[in-house]
């Protein structure tokens, strides 16, 4: 609560002559997520089978689509603990499996 108020303060008075009312500009930046790093994007992969991770934007999650697990992101930190990740469910585009040859 404390770091939210002080973001408010900041943004209060960098956005005083912005013609949206500071309220409405505080909701904005607090819904929006924090984008990862490009650079940790590059050297990020699943701790569980070193594979490179995809980083999701819309839903702002790495993906390992190999083994369909997702890890989460908060607040621009990846939370690539083994534990924590999610499996993600099939989708009728990757529950065929990969194509014969």
């Amino acid at each position: 609560a404390a770091g939210s108020s002080k973001m408010a303060a900041i943004l209060c008075r960098r956005y005083s002559n912005f013609p949206l009312p500071p309220a409405t500009l505080i909701r904005r930046f607090a819904a929006a997520p924090i984008a990862l790093d490009q650079e940790l994007l590059k050297v990020l992969v699943c701790p569980l089978s070193k594979e490179p991770l995809r980083y999701d934007v819309s839903a702002n999650i790495l993906v390992n689509d190999k083994l369909r697990v997702v890890y989460s992101i908060t607040e621009g930190v990846p939370n690539l603990v083994p534990e924590s990740a999610k499996l993600r469910k099939p989708t009728a585009e990757n529950a065929r499996g990969p194509p014969d040859n």
